[in-house]
C-alpha cells in the first residue's frame, strides 16, 4: 500500500520540497517486484518495473476470491440469507464487492496516477484509450496524487456506508466518475471497456427505492446482456463489411494472432504462457479445434441476451468462465470490475427477463416512483442502441462512453500477412481504415 499511505501522508503535511526539484507526491517510492529502486527512463522518470503475469498475483487472487464468493452467495440467496430479497442482496452485495475490489487495487491506481503525473504523459482526464469525457459532456480536471488517493479512500468508504444508507450511492457514483477517468490505460482496464459497467450499475442503484427493485435489475441485466451482443456484432460488421479483403472472424488463425500480439505488452511466466505458447505454436491438427472454439466465443456473445432470458443464474455462471479464460489467455481483467454487475443475474433463480415479468415489474415500479423508473428505462434504452448500432473502430466518434458496443478483438486478423507485421508493431488494425479522430 505504498503509494496510498504516502499520498494520504502528504495530505496532512506541507512538503518543503519543490515540485520543479522533482520530489512531486509519490517520488521515490517506484519498487520492482524484488524491492529495489527502479532505474531511469530517456525523460529521468523512474519506470515500473516488467510484469510478469503469473497465477500468483497475491491482487488477482483476492479480488478474483471476492467476486466468487460473492457469486456463490448470490447464487445460494434463497439458503444463506432467507430474509432477503433479490433487489437487496444485490445491492448489498454489489457494493460491499465493488468497494473490496477498489481496496484491493488501490495501490496499484495509484501507482498508475503518480506515473500519469511524473512522466507528463497527458493532462487529460477521460474514459477509454481516447480519454473521452463522461457522457461526451462531463471533462474531469487532473488530480495530484494526493488528491486521487483521498477520492479513491472516499469512494471505498462511501459504498461501505451505502450498505445501510441507500442514499449514499450517489455520491459513489460521482466519485466512480472522478475515479475511474484517472485510469485510462490502466492495466486493469478499469478506465476502459473493463470497467464502464461500474458507473452504469451505479447510476442504475442511485435510482433505486423501494418498490423498484425488480426494475434496476432488469435494466441492469439488459444493459449487460447487449453489451456481450453488441461487442459480437462489431466483430460481425467489422470483419465482413468494413475489412478489405473481407474476412469470417471465426478463425483460430485470429486467435493466434491476438496470443502473438499480446506477447509483448503482457509477458506471462508459467502455465499461461505455456498454454498461450501451445496455441500460437499450434500445428494443422490443431486447427479445427481453434476454429471451433472463435466461432464458440462469437456465437456465445450473441446467445447471451437469450440465456439470460432462459436462466439467468446458469447465465452469469457461464460468463464468469468466460472472463475468467479472457483473463488466463490474454490477462485482460474483466473480473474485478465488469463481473460484480453480472451478480444481478445470479441473486434470482427466476426467469429474469421473461415479457411477464418485465411487464409487471415496471407497471409496480411506475405506481411507486414514475420519474425515477422513466429515467431507468430511457438510461438503459441508449445503452441498448449503442450495443445495436455503435460499430466505428475510432472510438471517439463511434463510441459516447461509458456508453459502448466493446469493440474488442474485433478485426479477423491472420497471422504472417504482409498488412499484420506492420499491426503488431504500430499496435492498430491496417487491414481496416481508420480515419483519424
Amino acid at each position: 500500500m505504498k503509494y496510498l499511505t504516502a499520498a494520504l501522508a502528504t495530505l496532512w503535511r506541507k512538503s518543503a520540497q519543490s515540485e520543479s526539484n522533482g520530489n512531486g507526491l509519490g517520488k521515490g517510492l517506484l519498487r520492482g517486484n524484488d524491492g529495489k529502486s527502479q532505474s531511469l527512463g530517456v525523460t529521468g522518470v523512474e519506470e515500473p518495473p516488467l510484469h510478469y503475469a503469473t497465477m500468483g498475483d497475491i491482487r488477482e487472487i483476492a479480488a478474483f476470491g471476492v467476486i466468487v464468493v460473492a457469486l456463490l452467495v448470490a447464487l445460494n440467496r434463497e439458503v444463506l440469507c432467507p430474509g432477503w430479497d433479490a433487489g437487496e442482496a444485490f445491492r448489498v452485495l454489489y457494493v460491499l464487492t465493488l468497494a473490496a475490489e477498489f481496496a484491493i487495487w488501490s495501490d496499484e491506481f495509484c501507482g498508475h496516477v503518480d506515473w500519469l503525473n511524473t512522466s507528463r504523459f497527458t493532462d487529460r482526464r477521460g474514459l477509454g484509450k481516447w480519454a473521452s469525457p463522461i457522457y461526451g459532456l462531463f471533462r474531469i480536471p487532473a488530480l495530484s496524487l494526493g488528491m486521487f488517493a483521498l477520492a479513491l479512500v472516499t469512494l471505498v468508504v462511501s459504498l461501505v456506508v451505502a450498505v445501510y444508507v441507500k442514499e449514499v450511492v450517489m455520491l459513489s457514483f460521482l466519485l466512480a466518475c472522478i475515479v475511474m477517468t484517472h485510469l485510462f490505460w490502466n492495466r486493469q482496464n478499469i478506465g476502459g471497456h473493463g470497467g464502464l459497467p461500474v458507473l452504469h450499475t451505479l447510476f442504475c442503484l442511485c435510482l433505486l427505492v423501494e418498490g423498484n427493485e425488480a426494475v434496476v435489475r432488469i435494466c441492469i441485466a439488459t444493459f449487460m446482456g447487449f453489451s456481450y451482443m453488441g461487442s459480437a456484432l462489431c466483430k460481425l460488421v467489422t470483419s465482413l463489411l468494413i475489412q478489405r479483403p473481407r474476412q469470417w472472424w471465426g478463425n483460430g488463425d485470429g486467435l493466434k494472432f491476438y496470443l502473438l500480439d499480446s506477447v509483448s505488452i503482457r509477458p506471462m511466466r508459467g502455465i499461461r504462457r505455456d498454454v498461450r505458447s501451445a496455441i500460437i505454436t499450434a500445428g494443422p491438427s490443431l486447427r479445427p479445434v481453434l476454429d471451433l472454439a472463435m466461432n464458440a466465443a462469437l456465437i456465445f456473445e450473441l446467445a447471451v441476451p437469450a440465456l439470460i432470458c432462459m436462466d439467468a443464474r446458469g447465465a452469469a455462471v457461464l460468463l464468469f468462465a468466460f472472463h475468467y479464460s479472457v483473463w488466463f489467455l490474454f490477462d485482460i481483467d474483466f473480473m474485478s470490475y465488469w463481473a460484480p454487475s453480472l451478480l444481478a443475474l445470479a441473486v434470482d433463480n427466476q426467469t429474469l427477463l421473461s415479457p411477464a415479468a418485465v411487464f409487471q415489474a415496471v407497471e409496480s415500479a411506475w405506481e411507486v416512483a414514475p420519474y425515477r423508473t422513466a429515467v431507468l428505462l430511457a438510461y438503459t434504452m441508449l445503452q441498448v442502441l449503442a450495443s445495436v448500432f455503435v460499430f466505428d473502430l475510432n472510438p471517439r466518434r463511434g463510441e459516447l462512453l461509458p456508453f459502448s458496443a466493446y469493440p474488442m478483438f474485433e478485426e479477423a486478423t491472420r497471422l504472417f500477412e504482409d498488412n499484420q507485421a506492420m499491426a503488431l508493431v504500430l499496435r492498430v488494425p491496417t487491414a481496416v481504415p481508420i480515419p483519424e479522430p
